[in-house]
């Protein structure tokens, strides 16, 4: 994913702050929900033309990280880790501007702040998609500061409570070009 995309943003201070792969007891985690941004579609990826509000579904587990995701009615299946970091866990992250306008214009926010201390996890698999498409897919998972007390990886999994917003995401890549680029708000129960 380049380093201009508005999920790669939110990826990287996230990654930043402290990011530790993990492993502990499986879970299968669904997602549902629909298009809410589209950062980048060039048109020649698998999910092309799919416009906001297109429905989004899927899983992934969070111990091995494959996983599925449909859009509309395109279904791919995906494994880990060509690219893809698997299960990272941040803890003390200090929201910037960038990424505070980014969570606030998302459905659901709870009216993130500048300077504001949040945790978080990122779950996320990938496939190959064509010979030189790579697509990445997964959840993140913005919690209360104090989720998580260090990166002790003994803490993951979280307290559901402790969820401040819930993300799916899904980045297609040609090389080191984002030719798609969305992320949606998990539907509420």
């Amino acid at each position: 994913m380049k380093k201009t995309s508005g999920y790669y943003r939110v990826l990287l201070l996230m990654a930043a702050a402290f990011g530790l792969t993990v492993s502990g007891n499986a879970d299968i985690i669904t997602f549902s929900g629909q298009i809410d941004i589209i950062f980048e579609d060039d048109g020649t990826g698998v999910f092309a033309g799919s416009p906001l509000g297109s429905a989004v579904n899927g899983f992934i587990d969070d111990q091995t990280f494959n996983g599925e995701v449909t859009v509309g009615g395109t279904t791919v299946t995906f494994g880990c880790c060509i690219a893809a970091g698997g299960l990272d866990v941040t803890d003390n992250l200090i929201l910037d501007a960038d990424t505070v306008a980014l969570l606030n214009s998302l459905p659901g926010s709870p009216g993130f702040a500048i300077g504001q201390t949040v945790d978080g996890v990122d779950i996320e698999g990938d496939v190959m998609v064509t010979d030189s498409h790579r697509l990445e897919a997964g959840v993140s998972y913005i919690l209360r500061p104090d989720a998580f007390a260090s990166g002790d990886l003994g803490e993951y999994p979280f307290a559901p409570n402790d969820v401040l917003l819930a993300l799916f995401f899904i980045i297609e890549e040609d090389g080191d070009n984002d030719v798609y680029d969305i992320i949606g708000v998990f539907a509420s129960d």
